[in-house]
């Protein structure tokens, strides 16, 4: 077998430590035993073996230990996959040598870095100018992000940071990251404003800033990421109005800034995004004024979640026509008049919420 080029064991449920012979196999080019249940840590000298390596996938095992240096030494490596296993200490710092590392994934490990060591690797990483994919979610990363992260290759598609303890704010500079479509930092301790910079990731498809300590305004910018999907910043510190020029969004299907503190009215070009389907969901805020008759344009929309803010005035007799609504929660408002007659247009709709309001006359 020392000619074997190819190793594909993945998905089974083989138990225990790797056969140290596996490591002799020095004509292997790719090797997958993701999803099993292996355990024991990589040898330190993994580096001096699979000399043409291009793929390893170890992920979804009980792997321990730290991350052997000697990785740095598998020049041909382009693929490293060791999430969901239990790798402890510092990722190594010259991870940077594999010029041809398109796709990283340390996620769901107990790796460290903080303000004093560890993230050297980050910085190395600026190196690797063929890097697409770059996963380091859920994991004990703490202190502020290098600012050099704003210099990894333009060729990144997507970078998970969430899940982390990292605080201190977003590099000024993340908008040159312009090849990132995911761009992922939620359930963290990041804050300060979202960089005007971040209008320049004009190939974003999905943001996600939710439960951190974002605070200031949404940058109008924001407006420029036409491509975008999904964003999600909802539990966190962001004020001040709702910028009209998310209504550039029109590929937008989700929209969350919900638990904020935001104020001022619903800009009625948000109203207006056509691809607006999954839901919108502004609660929890500081908004006020009427809610604009433009929400009648949400006909594929299935939740419209607006509580606990401090709308007013009547609720537009245009809202019968969100024929997709599911969910409709107004509670919490000051909503006046009475209800609407439309609203028994809403067939599919399984929860409605209007209480806590100033409505009065007939039920329809």
């Amino acid at each position: 077998m020392e000619g074997l080029k190819l190793l594909y064991l993945f998905d089974n449920n083989i138990s225990g430590v790797l056969p140290h012979s596996l490591y002799n196999l020095s004509m292997l080019k790719h090797m997958d035993l993701s999803t099993n249940m292996l355990s024991g840590s990589i040898p330190a000298d993994v580096g001096n073996r699979f000399l043409n390596i291009e793929g390893i996938a170890i992920a979804e095992n009980q792997f321990w230990g730290a991350i052997p240096h000697s990785l740095s030494n598998l020049s041909t490596l382009k693929n490293l996959e060791l999430s969901e296993n239990s790798f402890i200490g510092h990722v190594p710092p010259t991870l940077g040598r594999l010029q041809g590392l398109v796709l990283l994934y340390l996620h769901v490990n107990k790796l460290e870095a903080n303000d004093r060591e560890g993230w050297e690797f980050l910085t190395s990483l600026t190196n690797c100018s063929q890097l697409q994919n770059l996963a380091l979610s859920e994991n004990h990363f703490s202190g502020e992000l290098p600012v050099s992260i704003a210099n990894l290759s333009t060729t990144l598609e997507t970078l998970y940071l969430g899940d982390n303890r990292i605080s201190g704010a977003i590099p000024s500079n993340i908008g040159n990251l312009v090849g990132l479509k995911l761009l992922e930092m939620a359930n963290s301790s990041i804050s300060g404003p979202i960089p005007e910079s971040i209008g320049r990731l004009k190939n974003l498809v999905e943001l996600g800033l939710y439960n951190t300590s974002l605070s200031g305004l949404i940058p109008p910018s924001l407006g420029n990421l036409t491509q975008l999907n999904v964003l999600y910043a909802y539990y966190g510190n962001l004020e001040g109005p709702i910028p009209t020029s998310l209504g550039n969004l029109k590929n937008l299907f989700v929209l969350d800034l919900s638990t904020n503190r935001l104020n001022g009215s619903i800009p009625k070009e948000v109203l207006k995004l056509p691809q607006l389907s999954f839901y919108l969901d502004l609660s929890y805020n500081s908004l006020s004024g009427p809610l604009p008759v433009e929400v009648g344009s949400l006909t594929n929309l299935n939740q419209l979640i607006l509580s606990g803010n401090q709308l007013s005035s009547s609720i537009p007799d245009s809202i019968g026509n969100c024929i997709s609504l599911e969910r409709l929660l107004l509670d919490h408002n000051s909503f006046e008049g009475t209800i609407p007659q439309s609203l028994m247009n809403l067939t599919l709709l399984s929860r409605l919420d209007l209480s806590f309001n100033n409505l009065h006359g007939d039920l329809p």
